[in-house]
């Protein structure tokens, strides 16, 4: 087996404002595998991998439906973030074709907490700008997302 991961759980948040706000916050305890995904819809999704009543549940949390290791991709979420700054927050004005300044209306904020297994924390967070690779990495999350919870 190869060797584990040091990511032991991520929190992700996102935010965007437009006269409402939409958040989805995703738990993802790696270790344990149990995994919650909120959002402003009022959608829900909990499934615990290491629920006693189903032991079956305990070799999922090790490969995804599809017969990938999860390991595989925690290792590229430790890639995608490696080098990436604490924040990255643009100036909360916009500048129109004429050249006024005008206070920005729209944007959003997100937040990204990796755990790792020697309690250490990588903390990210953003508001109007993220790192360049920063749609990769939600790509990857929301597909564990489909792989374990569903």
């Amino acid at each position: 087996m190869e060797k584990e991961s040091k990511i032991r759980a991520m929190r992700y948040s996102r935010s965007a404002y437009r006269g409402r706000v939409f958040k989805t916050d995703i738990f993802l305890d790696f270790e344990n595998m149990t995994g919650i995904k909120k959002s402003g819809f009022g959608f829900h999704k909990l499934i615990d991998f290491g629920d006693d009543e189903k032991p079956e549940y305990d070799v999922d949390a090790f490969k995804l439906k599809n017969g990938e290791e999860l390991q595989n991709r925690l290792k590229s979420v430790e890639e995608i973030c490696e080098n990436w700054n604490g924040q990255y927050v643009e100036p909360a004005v916009f500048v129109d074709k004429s050249g006024k300044v005008h206070p920005a209306c729209d944007g959003y904020s997100w937040e990204v907490d990796l755990e790792y297994k020697d309690n250490s924390h990588k903390y990210v967070y953003g508001s109007r700008a993220e790192p360049e690779d920063f749609g990769k990495f939600v790509d990857i999350i929301y597909e564990i997302i489909d792989e374990t919870l569903e």
